[in-house]
This record gives structure tokens, C-alpha cells and sequence, in this order.
């Protein structure tokens, strides 16, 4: 807990899980996965171009957030973060090979350390990208049964957040790479 906090750079209204877009809730896993599939190919193509430039291959690493021992929010259906956060990072990273970008996965085997730990994996990268799906504020969730369980869940909200580190020695250029991936994903409907 040594790392200042990151600076909040974009939202739309309260951040929303964005674990509930791929959920199967009231119908609507069509439009959510095709959003979904929007958001991947939004990111792909920002960070890709965010590497771009570089001479030789650029490589961007994808820090998985969390741990299996420290799995982060749990879904409306009683699945940890740290799977979707690991999905998503996995999905991205096939992508970005596919494209000619060379991928450092951080953390993938679900034993990462602490945040301290991490940054330092990702050092040659062009650019971290740390993978992570938030929950609503306690106050805004209701109830629901699922597998004879009761959860606890929102959808009345969507949106992201995007933060970047002020101890970032390129602070400046992180800003405008999250300001365009802010704005690719309101086009994207996120």
C-alpha cells in the first residue's frame, strides 16, 4: 500500500460490473456479448496502437487482476472476478497475437502477489493493462435466487472507469491513451 492511488479519469455515472455484461440476465445475452465482443475489439485495437511504434515487436502486458486467493467481487451467479478478469485477459491476448503484438500475461495462474509484485512483470512493455471487473456500491444492489442461493446483484447500472498512476514516469501519455479508450467505449455502448 506504498503506490499512491491511481487518478479516476473516466466514468459513466456509477461503475457497473462489467461482469453483468456477459451475464444471461432477463434476456439479453445477445446484445450484452456483442457488446462484450465491441469493448475486446475497442481495447484490442487501443492497444495496439498504443504500442505501435516501437522498433521490433511491441509487447503490451495484461495483468489479470486479482488472485485466486484474493478473488475480488463475486458475480450475481457466485463466480469470482478473478475468472472473468482471466477470461477477458486471455481473450485480449489471443487477439493481440493474432495481430502481430507480443503479450506478457501477469498473474494468469491465479498466484500473483500484491500489486508491488506485478508492475515490475511488465517491464519492457509498451503498455499494462490491468484487468478488472468492479462492483456497484452496497447500497445499490438487490436480491435474487440463483442455485437455491441467495446473491445479491445490480443492472442499473453500466459503464467503466479507467485509472492511470500518478507514479507513472509517462503520466501524460497514459492520460491520453485512457482518455481514447474512455471514448471508444461509450462509442461501444460501455
Amino acid at each position: 500500500a506504498t503506490e499512491a492511488q491511481p487518478e479516476r479519469i473516466d466514468s459513466a455515472r456509477s461503475a457497473r460490473s462489467f461482469r453483468m455484461l456477459t451475464s444471461e440476465k432477463m434476456g439479453l445475452h445477445a446484445i450484452k456479448r456483442r457488446r462484450m465482443e465491441n469493448g475486446v475489439s475497442v481495447l484490442l485495437t487501443l492497444a495496439a496502437l498504443s504500442s505501435a511504434g516501437a522498433h521490433g515487436q511491441s509487447l503490451v502486458a495484461l495483468d489479470v487482476g486479482h488472485s485466486r486467493a484474493q478473488p475480488g467481487a463475486t458475480s450475481a451467479r457466485g463466480l469470482p472476478e478473478f475468472d472473468f478478469n482471466l477470461k477477458l485477459a486471455q481473450a485480449l491476448a489471443a487477439e493481440l497475437e493474432k495481430a502481430g503484438v507480443a503479450v506478457r500475461l501477469i498473474g494468469a495462474d491465479g498466484l500473483a502477489g500484491n500489486l508491488a509484485e506485478r508492475a515490475p512483470q511488465a517491464a519492457g512493455a509498451r503498455l499494462l493493462l490491468s484487468i478488472h471487473h468492479d462492483a456497484v456500491q452496497p447500497q445499490y444492489l438487490r436480491h435474487w435466487q440463483h442455485d437455491g442461493e441467495t446473491r445479491p446483484y445490480s443492472d442499473r447500472f453500466r459503464g467503466h472507469s479507467l485509472f492511470i498512476s500518478g507514479r507513472n514516469p509517462q503520466e501524460a501519455r497514459s492520460l491520453h491513451c485512457a482518455e481514447r479508450i474512455g471514448h471508444a467505449l461509450r462509442r461501444a455502448g460501455f
